[in-house]
């Protein structure tokens, strides 16, 4: 961490300056002691001559460094140059996983009479930040460090955007243990150990169209009592990650820490015909898709293809697609086949590859129809005992699903007009999809909580307004959608 010294101002120097100026003013009144420099600064009075204005390294020095302030330079190498970023610590204000909030106000050396930005993070320390090239544009960025632990820390991240001459923030880096970055391959590493015996994770960032992915994920860990180690590699394969290869080693071996090197370059992918091989021959087009799931189970990782029937089944151009899911171990015959109506078609955006009901397998859905903002999926769960994907209809009722792992809940969203609609939680109860809350909200007059109570829909809160502070109405939302709060 950069330690500075707010230096004061010389306030002799500064009034020995002003009996001069005032001088100086004096003679101008008189025309003919008027002198041609004098007479140039008067052309432009609100121009002050270039050796007078301050660098970028003097006006840091002004700034105040103590346990809760700080302040650095960025070097953007754009238009605009060199820039001062002030940080305060907000220990009143804790966000929902941090203690605190640091805030960062991004100054023009040159012109300090309002930011150009103001930025707001959460932390747990303060303040270890550094100025680097994150995204390998040429343009420096600058990171912060918000946790830190024994061996990973992990820092937030803001790029800078010459075009919109603004510092943006990169959510995906928080998640990156120990970021370290690699200007050859232009990939940000990653690894959190978890043992002295190097199992952890590895990750492997770069930046694909501008946003930040992971594309490969190296996980070694014990399993079987301790007496075995598994190094699993995950490469980004049609929009996510999936396992691609694993292997276990006798835990007394280290045979892993040798193994894993291999994969630190991403142009690997395995032994020719692997399961990436097997996938990057499947065709994927206008009526065809292919995915890997990464069931979890005694399996390992499926390739399920997907093949959009030529013929429309009604006038809405409602088809079937055919799923075939394959062992890539086994690639003779599919040990699944199954159809569906969908009324999207085909792409590699339509499948999504995730645990939705939370038993530890992965299951998928895929795309069966989007209108002006609600879409619906259809999702097949993974059955272990039966070792085959099963479909589950009830699903396909919820609107823009998602799946909170961390709080086991499955939400919904489906908007009603420009300013409401209606948002719906989900349990898993004994193996059933079960609907326990829904928020209807109308931001310019309502909202009403409905909670599931003896086996019904109950309506447990209603507030109405004639005019009310959309912040306010926040406010009220983000209490309920906490699902352990149920009114004052």
């Amino acid at each position: 961490m950069m330690h500075m010294i707010k230096l004061k101002m010389n306030y002799q120097s500064a009034l020995i300056t002003s009996l001069c100026l005032l001088l100086c003013g004096c003679r101008a009144d008189d025309p003919e002691v008027v002198t041609p420099e004098y007479a140039a600064q008067s052309e432009e009075p609100d121009m002050l001559p270039d050796e007078t204005a301050k660098t970028p390294e003097q006006v840091l020095l002004e700034q105040l460094v103590d346990d809760t302030h700080d302040a650095f330079l960025v070097d953007t190498g754009g238009e605009l140059g060199t820039l001062l970023v002030t940080a305060e610590l907000d220990e009143e204000t804790p966000t929902e996983v941090c203690r605190a909030t640091v805030q960062f106000t991004v100054w023009n050396p040159y012109s300090m009479d309002e930011p150009l930005q103001t930025l707001t993070a959460g932390t747990d320390i303060f303040l270890d930040w550094s100025v680097i090239d994150a995204n390998f544009d040429g343009y420096m960025d600058f990171a912060c460090t918000y946790l830190r632990g024994n061996q990973p820390y992990y820092a937030h991240l803001w790029i800078w955007d010459e075009y919109d001459k603004r510092f943006v923030s990169v959510p995906e880096y928080d998640k990156i243990s120990v970021p370290t970055l690699d200007e050859e391959t232009k990939t940000i590493y990653g690894f959190n150990r978890s043992s002295g015996s190097g199992t952890g994770e590895h990750t492997f960032h770069q930046w694909i169209e501008d946003k930040l992915l992971c594309m490969r994920q190296i996980d070694i860990y014990r399993i079987d009592q301790d007496n075995t180690v598994r190094m699993s590699i995950q490469d980004r394969v049609a929009g996510g990650l999936a396992e691609i290869y694993h292997e276990d080693f006798p835990s007394e071996s280290g045979g892993w820490l040798d193994a894993e090197t291999v994969w630190h370059d991403l142009d690997y992918h395995g032994e020719p015909g692997g399961i990436y091989d097997i996938f990057q021959q499947q065709p994927v087009d206008d009526t065809h898709d292919a995915f890997l799931v990464s069931t979890g189970g005694r399996l390992g990782t499926l390739l399920v293809t997907a093949e959009l029937a030529e013929e429309c089944k009604d006038e809405f151009g409602t088809r079937d697609i055919t799923f075939s899911v394959w062992n890539p171990v086994e690639m003779e015959q599919p040990i699944q086949t199954f159809s569906e109506e969908f009324m999207m078609g085909v792409a590699p955006e339509f499948h999504n590859v995730v645990d939705a009901d939370f038993d530890g397998f992965q299951d998928f859905g895929y795309l069966f129809h989007a209108g002006n903002q609600p879409n619906y999926w259809r999702y097949w769960l993974w059955d272990e005992n039966q070792a085959q994907f099963i479909y589950y209809a009830p699903l396909g009722n919820v609107s823009s699903p998602g799946f909170d792992a961390d709080r086991q809940i499955v939400t919904g969203w489906v908007r009603s007009w420009a300013a409401g609609g209606t948002h719906s939680f989900y349990r898993w109860m004994d193996g059933e999809l079960v609907l326990v809350r829904e928020i209807d909200i109308d931001f310019t007059k309502m909202i009403v909580v409905k909670e599931l109570m003896d086996g019904q829909m109950a309506e447990v809160y209603r507030e109405e307004w004639e005019e009310k502070d959309e912040g306010d109405v926040v406010d009220i939302l983000c209490k309920w959608y906490d699902l352990d709060y149920h009114g004052e």
